[in-house]
């Protein structure tokens, strides 16, 4: 599994997240389950981003979804809370964890 940088970044409005599911996750013949969640500073999670092109439940938010096929996939986040509140300026972690793989990045967002 790999987490690419996310683009735009830094960002003001919107960002998206791309993901790389390998092959070696699929090896037991089982689908994916893929989460990801954005962290401020404090590791308090603030958002889940909503995945882009799940096959079956794309716009949906990217928690405990399954990948049933290797490949690139994105992920899309508004910088929006769970609460639907804009973010306030500064520095985030995204982190991925699919089964037992686990990928973290740093986001930055402008106001």
């Amino acid at each position: 599994m790999q987490l690419e940088p996310n683009y735009p970044n830094p960002f003001a409005q919107e960002t998206r997240i791309p993901f790389i599911l390998g092959a070696d996750l699929f090896e037991d013949g089982r689908p994916v389950v893929v989460t990801v969640r954005i962290y401020n500073l404090l590791h308090q999670p603030i958002a889940i981003p909503t995945a882009l092109d799940h096959p079956t439940s794309a716009g949906q938010p990217l928690q405990e979804l399954r990948y049933e096929v290797p490949g690139r996939y994105e992920a899309h986040w508004d910088g929006t809370d769970q609460s639907g509140r804009r973010v306030s300026s500064g520095v985030y972690f995204c982190e991925i964890v699919a089964n037992r793989a686990r990928a973290v990045s740093r986001i930055a967002v402008t106001r």
